[in-house]
C-alpha cells in the first residue's frame, strides 16, 4: 500500500501534509485557536474564583493593603509640609 506521492526522500526539504487541502489547514488551525481561546478564558475565570476565595478566607490581608494604600497617600503630604 504505497500511497505516498515522493517516491524518494532524496532532496527533499519539505513535506506539507495539507498542502493541496486547505480545508484541513483551516480546521487545524480553528481548533488550535480555540484550544488556545479556551485556555485563556478557564486560566481567567480560575484566577478570578481564586482572588475571591483568598478574599473571603483572609479579610486581615485585605485591610493590611488597604492601611497601606492610606499610608503612601498620606507620606508624600507629611514630608511636604516638614520642608516647608
Amino acid at each position: 500500500m504505497n500511497t505516498s506521492p515522493i517516491s524518494t526522500w532524496e532532496g527533499a526539504e519539505a513535506y506539507f501534509t495539507f498542502a493541496s487541502n486547505s480545508v484541513g489547514l483551516m480546521i487545524c488551525l480553528l481548533a488550535a485557536v480555540a484550544i488556545v481561546g479556551v485556555l485563556i478564558v478557564t486560566m481567567f475565570r480560575h484566577e478570578q474564583h481564586s482572588f475571591q476565595r483568598t478574599i473571603a478566607l483572609y479579610p486581615q490581608y485585605m485591610k493590611q493593603e488597604e492601611e497601606k494604600q492610606v499610608e503612601k497617600e498620606v507620606a508624600p503630604m507629611v514630608m511636604e509640609e516638614n520642608m516647608a
